[in-house]
């Protein structure tokens, strides 16, 4: 619960118009954690929400990032 209200707080504060990461590492590695992320590895689900938390690899999306943590949460994930 502590998670979802600081997300939600972050959300708030974060700028809508934060650019996507241009870097292409940080694309790439979105990319091979998401393909990791959707086969159900707990880790990879964990840091997609990160990534999308952050904008890393991708623009900032709060809400995504949200699902990924729950995602993680829903196998055990503590964090």
């Amino acid at each position: 619960m502590k998670i979802l209200r600081a997300l939600l707080l972050a959300g708030c504060m974060a700028t809508a118009a934060q650019a996507a990461s241009t870097n292409p590492a940080a694309v790439n590695e979105l990319k091979s954690q998401l393909t990791l992320a959707n086969k159900g590895d707990v880790e990879a689900q964990y840091r997609v929400g990160e990534m999308y938390e952050k904008g890393v690899g991708t623009d900032q999306d709060v809400s995504l990032a949200i699902i990924w943590y729950g995602k993680a949460s829903l196998q055990g994930d503590k964090r």
